[in-house]
């Protein structure tokens, strides 16, 4: 369940499809990467649209993704590819609620 929902969540994310993405985020969702600090629906939804509106483009290509059920936690590392020439490579760990909403997303920049 959870690693189709991530897989999901990185679809719509590399579509930047934003509203979308909002009916995947629990109310009371963290964001938090290296430059973003998020908290609450609207400012995560905020912050995303930023994001968006900063990229002409936005591919997440997820290279392994390891899932802790028990735990409604996701581990993604990805390979992200901005204006189809800058690349990035970051680890997501993405922690959901029992109702598979997203709660939590911490990226983190290798």
């Amino acid at each position: 369940m959870f690693e189709q929902l991530l897989r999901n969540y990185f679809d719509l994310f590399s579509s930047k499809n934003l509203l979308e993405l909002e009916k995947m985020f629990d109310p009371l969702i963290t964001l938090q990467d290296w430059n973003i600090q998020a908290s609450g629906l609207c400012n995560v939804v905020e912050e995303t649209a930023k994001i968006f509106s900063s990229v002409s483009s936005i591919q997440v290509k997820p290279l392994h993704i390891y899932i802790d059920s028990a735990n409604c936690t996701a581990i993604a590392e990805l390979h992200i590819i901005i204006d189809e020439s800058e690349c990035l490579n970051v680890v997501d760990i993405v922690k959901f609620t029992d109702q598979g909403k997203i709660f939590s997303i911490n990226a983190y920049q290798q």
